[in-house]
């Protein structure tokens, strides 16, 4: 629990003087003492340079050490697999995102997400200290299963499974919008919060809560769905298979699905033109370039 503090304290305000992180922790300068040196044997801390201000000896500083292993996270979206490294102090080291189509199937999917984690983990990744995939849907916490990804289409897909038979670092798959809403916690726009609703409006809409630092994940695990709470009874029908759910009427599909409508209906737009007839290519640019372009029937749909 000591050593998890001090690198606590190292990942929020390093560079550090060990006496600071006593005066920080609580701890005596003896423990802290002791607990740097064992983390610096580990190579998860490492010295780098003086504090030369005051009287004294100047003091040693400390922070993490960034070659002490990688971390790699992906994401597998509507439409997309993005995936990251990043180095012990949280730094991106490596990106890459490529598109995924409407003709692929699940299966394709995966091996393509396999093959990207592989490449990631590969040349300049030595030490796997941790991978983590977001996905779009329900995730069964005890065995890293997705359930239901309503936008995707896809059921019982065992992820955590699949990942833990090809990588030995621990292996975390839960719902994008709940990583997120950590992600925001610790290095965002949430830092220093520990009570946060976080949204995520895309595709579809999901969300994250968390109390007191923790993800709050409710008695059946999903309290982070409000895409999927009811606002217009008897509303469009949502790909959960409910209706009237909110990302019926707040989304990209939502948007999309207005825009055809409208424009079915006859009314003027410059859309069937940037998409040469197929609103089936409509893509959020030329939705956001026909608003610019003041374009009635894209408008009335983002209002």
């Amino acid at each position: 629990m000591n050593l998890a503090v001090i690198m606590h304290h190292l990942r929020e305000n390093a560079p550090l003087s060990r006496a600071a992180l006593a005066e920080m922790t609580g701890l005596n300068k003896t423990t802290v003492s002791s607990l740097v040196q064992e983390l610096i044997r580990q190579h998860f801390v490492e010295e780098y340079g003086f504090n030369s201000t005051g009287a004294g000896r100047p003091a040693v500083l400390l922070r993490l050490n960034p070659a002490a292993g990688c971390i790699v996270a992906a994401e597998i979206g509507v439409g997309f697999i993005s995936v990251i490294r990043t180095n012990f102090a949280a730094e991106v080291v490596w990106q890459y995102k490529e598109n995924t189509g409407r003709d692929m199937g699940q299966q394709a999917i995966v091996d393509r997400l396999l093959a990207l984690l592989s490449l990631a983990t590969g040349v300049g990744c030595e030490t796997l200290l941790g991978l983590a995939v977001g996905v779009p849907g329900l995730v069964d916490e005890s065995t890293s299963t997705l359930l239901f990804a309503p936008n995707l289409g896809w059921h019982d897909v065992p992820l955590g499974a699949l990942l833990r038979a090809r990588f030995t670092a621990p292996v975390f798959v839960d719902n994008e919008a709940n990583l997120a809403a950590l992600g925001e916690h610790y290095f965002g726009a949430a830092k220093g919060h520990s009570e946060v609703i976080y949204i995520s409006a895309g595709v579809g809409v999901g969300g994250g809560i968390l109390r007191d630092g923790r993800l709050c994940r409710g008695i059946t695990g999903f309290s982070g769905e409000f895409g999927h709470m009811t606002v217009v009874p008897q509303g469009e029908l949502c790909n959960c298979g409910n209706r009237g759910c909110w990302e019926t009427v707040a989304s990209q599909s939502a948007l999309f699905r207005l825009i055809r409508q409208a424009i079915a209906e006859g009314q003027p737009s410059r859309l069937p033109d940037m998409t040469a007839g197929d609103l089936d290519r409509l893509t959020m640019p030329m939705i956001l370039a026909a608003a610019q372009a003041g374009d009635a029937v894209v408008i009335k749909a983002l209002e």
